[in-house]
C-alpha cells in the first residue's frame, strides 16, 4: 500500500519539485497539497495522511503552531519539516512541536526524498551538528506540542478564554497548562515568559 503525503507548502515550485520527487518513489502517492497553514491543516483532517511534508514558514498559520496542531491531531502522523532557517537553532523546536524530520532547503533536494524515506520506515531525521547539542541544555525541548502552542499563544496576548476556545480546552486547563510550562521552565510570570520566547526566538 502506498504511504500517503500531504504536502504543505506556499511556493508553487517549490511544491511542484517536491511532488517530482516523491512520485519518483513508488511507495508515495501526494494526497493532498495546500499553500497556507489553515489549508494544511484541514487536508490533514480529512486525509489523515502517513506522512506531512511542510514548509515551516506558511501564511495563514506559524508552521510552529501547525506543526503541534498536526502532532495532537494524530502523533502517528510522520512529520518533515523543510525550512531555510538555521538548522541548528531550530531543529530542537520543531523536534519539540512533534517534528520527526528536518531538511534544510539549502540542501540538494534529494535530501529531502531520503528523509521522507526514513521518516516512514520508522526512524527520525535530524541534522548531525544539531543532535549533537545536549537536549537537556535546552528547555525547549521539555515542552509537549501542546504546551509548546499554548506558551506562543500566550506570548501572543491571547487570554485564556481566547486559548481555550481555539484549542477546544477548558479555561481550567488551559490555566494549568500555564502553570506547568512556567514551572519547566523556571519561570515565575507572563513577562518572564515573553522574554523567554524571545530569547529563543520562539515567536520568529
Amino acid at each position: 500500500m502506498k504511504k500517503r503525503v500531504v504536502l504543505i507548502e506556499d511556493h508553487p515550485a517549490m511544491r511542484l519539485a517536491i511532488r517530482s520527487l516523491l512520485e519518483q518513489d513508488p511507495q508515495f502517492e501526494v494526497a493532498r497539497e495546500a499553500a497556507d497553514g489553515h489549508g494544511g491543516l484541514d487536508s490533514v483532517r480529512k486525509e489523515r495522511p502517513d506522512l506531512v511534508i511542510l514548509d515551516l514558514n506558511l501564511p495563514g498559520m506559524d508552521g510552529l503552531d501547525l506543526l503541534a496542531r498536526i502532532h495532537i491531531f494524530d502523533e502517528n502522523i510522520r512529520l518533515l519539516v523543510l525550512s531555510s532557517q538555521d538548522e541548528r537553532l531550530y531543529s530542537s523546536k520543531v523536534e519539540a512541536a512533534g517534528a520527526h524530520g528536518f531538511v534544510s532547503k539549502n540542501k540538494d533536494t534529494s535530501a529531502i526524498l531520503n528523509a521522507a524515506r526514513m521518516l516512514v520506515s520508522g526512524y527520525r531525521c535530524f541534522p548531525e551538528k544539531a543532535l549533537s547539542i545536549d537536549k537537556s541544555s535546552d528547555p525547549v525541548a521539555s515542552l509537549t506540542p501542546r504546551e509548546l502552542v499554548v506558551l506562543r499563544s500566550l506570548v501572543r496576548g491571547m487570554s485564556n478564554k481566547d486559548i481555550a476556545e481555539e484549542l477546544f480546552l477548558s479555561q481550567k486547563t488551559v490555566s494549568t497548562y500555564k502553570t506547568r510550562i512556567l514551572e519547566k521552565l523556571n519561570l515565575e510570570s507572563l513577562v518572564d515568559l515573553v522574554e523567554f520566547a524571545r530569547t529563543h526566538r520562539l515567536n520568529d
